[in-house]
């Protein structure tokens, strides 16, 4: 038997430098899209948050969804996903959420940053975040596709002491992504997804 090896190209970005949150700070705002989400997931970073919050400075809606539990995703009256969102934003340089979540389409949505795989899951295995990053992503990408462009997804992680991180990110750049990975600041990553109506 034999078997097929496909690996993602990867593009290295030196012109994105610093932090890896300011990275993705930077490459959201430069892509445009309606907003940004960050994924918690089982996995969160209040760090991660409020750097995105600080270097997007209101000028890209900031919200944070979390896939855990029956009651995130919602419908509207055409069936359509809606995920669960809060607002965040700052308060006189603190991180704050708003009260109440609303729903987000897919539409609204044009940048997710996982949470899984940053420096503040250093408990977790290569296993642990292989696994939960890849559940993140399909659960994402599943709600993403519905949107009318295609959207990207980033994170932290992509480094070699992080062999989870990137074989996670690896795979789901040649299944759900357009088979290229983008890095910068470290470990910093960026992909673009398949899918979206255009």
């Amino acid at each position: 038997r034999s078997f097929s090896l496909q690996l993602p190209s990867l593009s290295f970005h030196m012109e994105h430098c610093c932090r890896p949150a300011m990275v993705l700070a930077q490459v959201a705002r430069d892509s445009s899209p309606a907003g940004v989400v960050v994924g918690r997931g089982e996995c969160s970073s209040v760090d991660l948050e409020a750097q995105l919050a600080t270097v997007l400075d209101g000028r890209l809606p900031l919200f944070a969804a979390d896939f855990v539990g029956d009651n995130v995703l919602g419908t509207d009256e055409e069936g359509a996903l809606r995920v669960l969102a809060w607002h965040l934003g700052l308060d006189k340089g603190r991180l704050v959420q708003g009260s109440e979540p609303g729903l987000l389409a897919a539409d609204d949505v044009g940048f997710v940053v996982l949470a899984c795989g940053g420096d503040d899951t250093e408990g977790l295995s290569a296993i642990s975040r292989f696994e939960r990053l890849v559940a993140q992503m399909e659960q994402w990408n599943s709600f993403l596709r519905g949107g009318e462009q295609s959207a990207i997804l980033a994170g932290l992680g992509f480094a070699v002491r992080h062999p989870g991180v990137v074989e996670a990110v690896s795979q789901a750049a040649m299944l759900l992504g357009d088979g290229q990975v983008s890095v910068a600041g470290g470990t910093a990553w960026w992909m673009r997804l398949r899918g979206g109506k255009k």
